[in-house]
């Protein structure tokens, strides 16, 4: 099976998980990724998200972000099993600073 987002016409479902925002909300808050038609591998397309977008999941330890996540079943899609699987991700970090962390 292969699973391949091509971000031609949107965020194909991406999103970030904001835990201070879903604290507020008492309930799960998720923030739709912002598309760009270009950026991605070969000038294709890509989602991004900025701090704005997520927070620390702070009881979690270690502490754990997920700035990119996505439910495949909020796309129509059904869960796949991973286990064995070959995965390819391409991440830009533009003006990334780590202030002290690793990637």
């Amino acid at each position: 099976m292969t699973v391949l987002n091509t971000f031609e016409k949107g965020p194909e479902g991406w999103c970030s998980y904001d835990y201070h925002a879903s604290m507020i909300a008492v309930a799960n808050y998720f923030v739709l990724t912002t598309w760009d038609e270009h950026g991605g591998v070969d000038d294709s397309g890509c989602v991004w998200a900025d701090h704005t977008r997520w927070s620390t999941d702070t009881p979690e330890r270690p502490i754990s972000v997920l700035p990119l996540i996505l439910y495949r079943n909020w796309v129509g899609e059904p869960s796949i099993d991973l286990r064995g699987a070959e995965l390819s991700v391409q991440l830009r970090g533009d003006n990334l600073k780590l202030t002290g962390a690793q990637c």
